[in-house]
């Protein structure tokens, strides 16, 4: 299907080129398959000619040589993780709003855990490791985020960690779109203000329902949680909404990569089981 100049222009899209250089670094969607090809084309006044290179077809993983390429998650601790994270998310999508203190802890962990992964993982340690501090950190700071619900006792106050989770989400979204392969986006100065203005736009607009916005939180931060351990062992990439972002932020270089990110028919069913 993407041998010849019609079958490639049929069937392919066209990526964006941020410098117009050759050499071109995509996002990295294990085990799923992507063809990549290359069509030159020459045109004079009278006719234009297109030739195709021989396409390149790739899973971003070796299973036949390194094992546990086409794996995100690579250890016990984060698959056993990533199993709990499923019950964590229909407890909170389900049950959240009735059970506040428990949703506070856990949306603070979540964000503390963000925030920890973040500053550890440019360290140069494993990928278990990090993992493990960001598990142990996330908790540390939900814990004195819930001392400080408790002394200072704010409604609002105990809302920022729910309204800064589901920004935090919806930005990753609307960054995962091709918004997040425009060109002014490589910059990373013009990417974390447009994404913070994202989070911070979620938490203004919603600031002033605060019942409305927990129940809104917990319903999609608690869905998507829910979705993301189905998603992994089902080989499906909407986890990649998150994983780029946190990528985007820790990765050097990942700036210049192509997101274009892939879309299968389970990318579409797993969302309406969320819903």
């Amino acid at each position: 299907r993407m041998i010849t100049v019609k079958r490639i222009l049929q069937n392919g899209r066209l990526v964006p080129d941020f410098s117009g250089e050759m050499m071109h670094k995509y996002s990295a969607y294990h085990g799923t398959g992507s063809v990549y090809a290359t069509v030159v084309s020459t045109s004079s006044v009278s006719v234009q000619q297109h030739a195709a290179y021989v396409p390149a077809l790739t899973y971003t993983c070796s299973p036949a040589q390194y094992t546990d390429t086409c794996q995100v998650l690579t250890s016990t601790f984060s698959r056993s993780l990533c199993a709990l994270v499923l019950f964590i998310g229909l407890f909170v999508c389900l049950f959240g709003h009735s059970f506040f203190q428990t949703e506070l802890f856990l949306m603070s962990t979540l964000m503390g855990a963000i925030i920890t992964y973040i500053v550890v993982a440019p360290l140069g340690m494993t990928d278990s490791t990090n993992v493990v501090l960001a598990t142990v950190g996330g908790i540390t700071i939900a814990n004195f985020w819930l001392l400080l619900w408790w002394i200072i006792g704010s409604p609002l106050f105990s809302l920022i960690m729910a309204t800064l989770s589901l920004g935090f989400l919806c930005a990753s979204l609307v960054f995962y779109t091709p918004l997040g392969d425009n060109p002014y986006m490589v910059s990373n100065v013009n990417y974390w203000l447009a994404f913070i203005c994202c989070m911070l736009v979620v938490a203004v607009v919603f600031a002033p329902y605060t019942n409305r916005v927990n129940i809104l939180a917990c319903s999609v931060v608690g869905s998507y949680a829910a979705i993301v351990p189905v998603d992994h062992y089902i080989g499906a990439n909407l986890k990649f909404i998150f994983i780029n972002t946190m990528r985007r932020a820790t990765v050097s270089g990942f700036n210049q990569a192509i997101i274009d990110p892939p879309f299968q028919a389970k990318d579409g069913v797993l969302p309406e089981m969320g819903g």
